[in-house]
């Protein structure tokens, strides 16, 4: 029984995927992450992350304009993460959590 619930799981799954494989399921990982990440601050990470997969896919591929889209966006999320880290209390709450 646990394997037809496995074979059917997998068969939706890739009716969804489309002719792309794939680089259609992180289209959709990243359609995903992008309305969470309006509500949840830590898919903006997630996201980050899956475009630079997906960037690395299109790059492979020989998509390099889109591909260097994607990743200029994902440097702009971590950039955004790291200046709002990075500031004199979050600094001094790591020396002390280092240090105990």
């Amino acid at each position: 029984m646990i394997w037809k619930i496995k074979e059917l799981i997998l068969k939706v799954i890739f009716a969804e995927l489309g002719e792309e494989g794939g680089a259609d399921l992180l289209k959709h990982k990243i359609h995903y992450h992008r309305k969470r990440a309006a509500s949840d601050p830590v898919e903006e990470i997630h996201l980050a992350g899956t475009l630079v997969e997906y960037a690395e896919m299109l790059w492979e591929d020989g998509n390099t304009s889109p591909a260097r889209k994607h990743v200029e966006e994902a440097i702009g999320i971590y950039e955004n993460y790291l200046q709002k880290w990075d500031n004199r209390d979050t600094r001094g709450d790591l020396e002390a959590a280092k240090n105990c």
